[in-house]
């Protein structure tokens, strides 16, 4: 697996690239259709208001543009990538997942994460999520606190909530690459994310 840095600042050329290696991870050979966002640190998508609301306006400095990848298979689901710039070059920084399920949460669930995750909010919905100790892990290692690229170091507050939508619900999870094979390559977790979702699914 490649590393997620690209000597060029081309948003075409990156897009393109990325969409090969989220095909790659997630073992897909229909192409996943993508579109190139705002190069503006304050803009970027807004697919719903469920997304405008938890993750609001974008406030990395070093931001070039945004990628919006929408998933058919295995399920609808969308991917937001901030390319940001370094010197010459780019690379991957906040990825935020979300996908519709047709499963009521009431008022919705948070992953508080850290050494035992643990959901907290509707009780009924958490006591079904947190009986299932596979999936409180997995929901905990998916998330990605910090990056480095070169010289450059990233943080975030990474989170992963369950909410109401539209009659159904949301899953949604802002986090970062991470690192594979001893630091040499990265990864989106996109392969990650739709094992997550079934747990999820399965559970609720």
């Amino acid at each position: 697996m490649g590393t997620l840095a690209f000597r060029t600042h081309d948003p075409a050329t990156i897009a393109a690239q990325l969409e090969g290696k989220l095909r790659g991870e997630t073992g897909g050979t229909t192409p996943i259709a993508y579109e190139i966002g705002a190069q503006n640190p304050s803009d970027g998508f807004r697919a719903s208001e469920v997304f405008r609301s938890l993750v609001g306006g974008r406030s990395t400095p070093h931001l070039l543009f945004s990628l919006r990848f929408d998933f058919s298979q295995p399920c609808p689901t969308t991917l937001e990538v901030d390319l940001n710039k370094q010197h010459l070059t780019s690379y991957v920084g906040s990825l935020v997942f979300y996908t519709p399920i047709h499963k009521s949460v009431g008022t919705g669930v948070t992953l508080q994460a850290g050494k035992s995750p643990i959901f907290t909010g509707e009780a009924a919905v958490c006591s079904r999520l947190n009986s299932c100790a596979d999936l409180t892990k997995s929901a905990g290692a998916f998330l990605n606190k910090s990056l480095t690229v070169g010289a450059q170091a990233i943080h975030i507050h990474p989170f992963l909530q369950i909410v109401p939508y539209q009659n159904a619900s949301m899953v949604i999870a802002h986090t970062l690459p991470k690192s594979v094979n001893l630091g040499f390559g990265s990864i989106m977790n996109a392969k990650e994310w739709f094992s997550l979702l079934d747990k999820i699914k399965a559970t609720l």
